[in-house]
């Protein structure tokens, strides 16, 4: 009888664990695929802000002749950028995924960041482009590229697989 006992509450025990453990590998599957889609999003607006970059110098230092597409080329990432700073799709995920803490504000930071330069680049003239120019390096030095490698780091360190203990003893 106490054997009977003894082996119904292992089962129990063991189920029990198995299904906290089953659900903590899932919200790290979740977090992982995230990770993907934030990570993505940010590259995407990093490098559209890059062209927008590029193709401004090019209006503003050289001859139309030397690059008679930066004019086209920096509209069209103008409006892919407009798109994707305006979604609230990746935000939204992350916060469901990891909830409203040190993520969620880094992510945050980060894209005030990139709006900001975005911002910069549009009002952007050729009298004062020399300063806007350097604004924006110093930026993309001090701000986007440290809060974009914090942001990845944090993102990443939840999302391993050693997280699913933390998920298991912290919920």
């Amino acid at each position: 009888m106490l054997e009977a006992l003894l082996t119904l509450i292992g089962a129990l025990v063991g189920g029990i664990i198995t299904v906290q453990y089953m659900y903590a590998a899932d919200r790290r599957k979740v977090r992982a695929e995230v990770v993907l889609e934030v990570v993505s999003y940010c590259d995407e607006i990093f490098h559209l802000i890059q062209m927008m970059h590029v193709s401004k110098d090019a209006v503003f230092t050289r001859a139309p002749n030397q690059e008679p597409q930066a004019g086209v080329h920096y509209q069209q990432a103008t409006e892919r950028l407009t798109v994707l700073l305006k979604t609230s799709v990746p935000k939204v995920k992350l916060a469901i995924a990891y909830g409203e803490g040190d993520s969620l504000r880094d992510f945050t930071a980060l894209t005030g960041h990139f709006m900001e330069v975005a911002h910069i680049l549009r009002r952007a003239t050729s009298v004062a482009w020399a300063q806007e120019d350097a604004e924006i390096h110093r930026r993309f030095a001090e701000l986007i590229d440290p809060a974009r490698t914090r942001l990845e780091s944090r993102l990443l360190s939840d999302a391993r697989p050693a997280s699913i203990w933390t998920l298991l003893t912290r919920g």
